[in-house]
């Protein structure tokens, strides 16, 4: 899926003109770039944004992709597909991981702290797109996941009660498929909406107390 996911960006970014961004697939993001003893990190799938002047990545955006699961075979319409409880729990665990690395992306100065940020959070072929924060300072602190040696990832005891939830919950964002023009049009509006995130004012960018951001 990640080769799918990198294709639809690709597609986008032609129509967007070139600079519009580029792709950073498995970008690390560490969760506390302040601290090098903590060697903990969040990578996204697919990251997309900019580099700025000393090198270091502004993202616009990212995706966060779980494997498609076997009621998916035949490509069956979004409405099926969101009744589904397993891709709803999917669509939880995805979104688990996506909200770490967005609050990784703050604490990086790699996205402004006072905005919130949209992130593609899919499962096969099928995605929403799900906005997060602003996050205020405890949030930034808490981590939905940590991975283990597999590259899995364990809910914290905050989190188990959501994941058992997750299969009777409803999406409340539209479900899309990729290669309809549904979704082609809400990606593309997504791809837009975030290059107003580029240009950034650093006065928005997150700054650890009492340690100045390293530009």
């Amino acid at each position: 899926m990640y080769g799918v996911i990198t294709e639809m960006f690709i597609e986008h970014k032609f129509l967007l003109g070139r600079p519009s961004f580029v792709i950073l697939p498995q970008l690390s993001l560490p969760w506390n770039p302040h601290r090098p003893t903590d060697l903990r990190n969040n990578k996204p799938d697919i990251g997309f944004g900019r580099l700025t002047n000393t090198g270091a990545p502004w993202l616009q955006g990212g995706a966060e992709e779980k494997a498609p699961i076997t009621m998916m075979r035949g490509l069956p319409p979004p409405n099926e597909v969101t009744e589904d409880g397993d891709f709803r729990d999917l669509i939880q665990r995805a979104t688990a991981q996506a909200s770490d690395q967005v609050k990784a992306a703050v604490k990086n100065g790699a996205v402004p702290c006072d905005y919130p940020i949209k992130w593609v959070v899919g499962c096969g072929p099928y995605f929403i797109i799900r906005a997060f924060g602003p996050y205020n300072q405890d949030e930034l602190t808490t981590r939905l996941h940590r991975p283990n040696d597999s590259g899995d990832w364990l809910m914290t005891d905050l989190n188990r009660e959501a994941q058992t939830t997750a299969k009777v919950k409803c999406i409340e964002e539209p479900v899309h498929l990729i290669g309809t023009s549904k979704a082609a049009a809400a990606v593309h509006e997504y791809l837009i909406e975030a290059t107003a995130l580029y240009d950034p004012d650093p006065k928005r960018r997150y700054v650890v107390p009492n340690m100045k951001y390293a530009e």
